[in-house]
């Protein structure tokens, strides 16, 4: 079954009335040099019973933080 985005519906409204959970850090990944920030990982989940944990990579020499979801 295909799940269609009407052009005026809100995208929150589409996952509520839908049952979808959106998924992500409390925090934004990526930091940029002027102070903006921005989160890239997210993840839409429906059908689960448990929520995943989120952990976050720190480790890496970059400006993008990855996350890993585990289920």
């Amino acid at each position: 079954m295909a799940l269609h985005v009407h052009q005026q519906q809100n995208p929150a409204e589409f996952t509520n009335q839908n049952y979808i959970k959106i998924v992500g850090p409390s925090r934004p990944k990526r930091i940029y040099h002027n102070a903006s920030s921005e989160v890239l990982d997210i993840l839409l989940v429906k059908g689960i019973h448990h929520m995943p944990q989120l952990e976050i990579i720190e480790e890496l020499n970059s400006d993008h933080f990855p996350v890993n979801f585990i289920f």
